[in-house]
């Protein structure tokens, strides 16, 4: 499947995190090699420390999040002695969606995200990203959409889509 393929549907989100990996430049590299060795589409690559503990241990969790489709591919180089970093555990959240809208300020982004939390929706993971066609980019788990459909129309967003599914994250040790 070629890259544009892939990148047809960009609202089916998954998750893949990399736990307790050592923060050193190795280990970091062989993370992001394993993957995007393997060819998914990854779309964004974060780590961050998770309390004192991962601070003072010096180990971070590394995030990518890349299309649904391309999660089975992705897993897969993880798995693989070859592409394996060295991490204490996996966590998949197969349940994230993306959605895009065009808000006009600062102030409908505000009222907007406080609808969401007042619905319940898990705001785990919020992006706001300006980009020069004036769209915003949010990223949050598909949890309690039914409820949040209402609130991204009434504040004249452009609302993309929404799944209504959820389920807890999946980890391996």
């Amino acid at each position: 499947m070629d890259q544009s393929a892939r990148l047809a549907d960009p609202y089916e989100q998954a998750r893949v995190t990399l736990m307790g990996v050592p923060r050193d430049g190795e280990n970091l590299f062989r993370a992001l090699k394993g993957i995007i060795g393997a060819g998914p589409a990854v779309e964004m690559v974060w780590a961050e420390e998770t309390g004192d503990a991962a601070r003072d241990s010096g180990r971070v969790d590394v995030h990518f999040l890349l299309p649904a489709a391309d999660l089975h591919q992705a897993l897969g180089s993880i798995r693989h002695p070859a592409g394996g970093a060295a991490c204490s555990r996996i966590r998949v959240d197969r349940q994230v969606t993306r959605i895009d809208l065009r808000l006009p300020g600062r102030g409908a982004r505000r009222s907007l995200l406080a609808r969401l939390r007042s619905t319940g929706c898990d705001l785990e993971r919020v992006s706001l990203v300006s980009r020069p066609d004036g769209n915003t980019v949010l990223l949050v788990p598909r949890e309690g959409f039914e409820e949040v459909e209402h609130a991204a129309i009434v504040e004249q967003g452009r609302y993309a889509r929404y799944g209504n599914s959820a389920s807890d994250p999946e980890e391996w040790v």
